[in-house]
């Protein structure tokens, strides 16, 4: 079962695989200082939207495809570093290395393998787009892999809307960090929604992923996702709708099936 521990913001040096990155270009295709509004789809009558969240429509509506930006999805094999597993160091985002939310403290998840080596330390850093350090964590797998989730602090200042930030995960499999760690990490931007879509979420109770889904908003779609995990653990609407999350346009997850097990204590 994971276990975290919090430390305190410090200085932190930028491992030398990431430490070319840019600020990012300007936005292109996301208005985020405009409410996101429904899909058509979610703009129907009363009548319709009994199907709003059916099975039958979040396969043929999910896209979460977009304009890419610098970052690392997965992380491939180093000189050193913890031993190849059969599914890598990941994080759950989408190809283009960022999503949306619409939450001021959002919740990040990502796959850490059972390595042959143990994790000595997992690190956690959150940036704004400049590069400024604005918090980070330690974080400790225990004896199990699995599913890890790393949510922003309520006592931290919150996410801006329309401004970009830049997440990573750091893990070592090398307590003395001779090597560099296993990298993942990409962007989050917060937006705005409109009334339609807000009761559509008010409503939508343990199908709130979907909502969420079909409106684009990938990291609440998949937190909510798994939240109902915690609910139904073994319902095969979870696995169902789990599969077609990231097996989503502009997402192509390959990870195991999560498990009670794997899940992370909120």
């Amino acid at each position: 079962m994971v276990t975290a521990s919090e430390t305190e913001t410090t200085s932190l040096s930028i491992p030398e695989q990431i430490s070319i990155i840019e600020t990012p270009p300007q936005q292109r295709s996301l208005r985020a200082s405009a409410p996101l509004s429904l899909p058509v789809i979610l703009q129907q009558s009363s009548e319709e939207n009994s199907s709003v969240t059916s099975e039958e429509d979040i396969e043929d509506i999910l896209d979460f495809s977009d304009t890419g930006r610098a970052g690392q999805q997965t992380a491939g094999e180093g000189r050193g570093q913890c031993a190849i597993a059969e599914f890598p160091l990941t994080a759950l985002v989408p190809t283009s290395n960022w999503g949306k939310t619409i939450k001021e403290h959002p919740t990040f998840w990502f796959y850490v393998p059972s390595y042959s080596e143990p994790v000595s330390e997992i690190e956690f850093i959150f940036q704004d787009q400049d590069r400024n350090h604005l918090w980070k964590k330690q974080l400790s797998m225990g004896e199990t892999s699995g599913y890890l989730n790393v949510s922003l602090p309520q006592d931290q200042p919150g996410l801006e809307t329309g401004k970009w930030y830049r997440w990573y995960l750091k893990v070592y499999c090398d307590a003395k960090k001779s090597y560099p760690p296993k990298v993942v990490y990409g962007w989050v931007t917060k937006v705005m929604i409109d009334s339609s879509l807000q009761s559509q979420l008010q409503n939508a109770q343990q199908q709130q992923h979907k909502v969420y889904g079909k409106a684009g908003i990938w990291f609440d779609a998949i937190d909510s996702l798994f939240q109902w995990q915690d609910i139904s653990t073994t319902s095969p609407h979870f696995q169902n709708d789990w599969q077609q999350l990231i097996t989503a346009t502009g997402v192509d997850l390959n990870l195991p099936q999560p498990k009670c097990s794997d899940l992370a204590k909120r």
